[in-house]
């Protein structure tokens, strides 16, 4: 099974690093000397790592899926958050995200269904069930909808809704247990 992640209010803390870059003129040099290696690690929520650890230890594959019309400037914030270490791969495109689950299962062999997208925006999650009916999409709601994403809640297509990546972990063991894709 492929987890696709979506970035921003899914596994990163949008809203707290925008606060901190406001706060700091957007200086991020201090951030860059307390970890070089991962200078924006500490806006992973809390749940990521461990998640994509048991994950991977189950046997599934987790990538990273966002939309930026910065490409390079989105794939490098999620790089400097460490997660790369912890997923199977990074896609960050300027469009359409069903596109890209499409291309990258088709790219390895995977069949276009039994897999989930977690994302917080019902319009990416709308058009993946559109384009992908066979993935289960969950919107994650770690915080209040933004304002965009008021007025088109009430199309939301998503399978289930949740507010931590702790409530898929069932989702994790499912086929030691024998069982196949279930409806969590």
């Amino acid at each position: 099974m492929v987890i696709f992640l979506d970035c921003d209010w899914t596994i990163f803390d949008a809203q707290g690093f925008v606060d901190y870059l406001d706060a700091h003129d957007n200086d991020t040099s201090e951030l860059r000397k307390q970890r070089p290696d991962a200078p924006l690690s500490g806006w992973l929520y809390p749940d990521v790592i461990d998640f994509c650890v048991d994950a991977r230890k189950a046997g599934h594959k987790i990538v990273i899926l966002s939309m930026a019309l910065n490409v390079e400037g989105q794939h490098a914030k999620i790089m400097a958050t460490g997660i790369g270490a912890y997923v199977d791969d990074v896609i960050v495109v300027p469009g359409q995200k069903s596109m890209a689950a499409e291309s990258w299962l088709r790219e390895h062999g995977e069949r276009p269904n039994g897999h989930y997208f977690i994302d917080d925006a019902p319009v990416f999650l709308n058009d993946m069930k559109r384009m992908l009916p066979g993935i289960w999409c969950v919107r994650m709601e770690r915080e209040a909808l933004l304002p965009s994403q008021e007025s088109i809640a009430s199309v939301d297509l998503s399978d289930r809704t949740i507010t931590a990546l702790d409530e898929l972990r069932p989702v994790l063991h499912m086929e030691e247990r024998g069982e196949g894709v279930v409806e969590i």
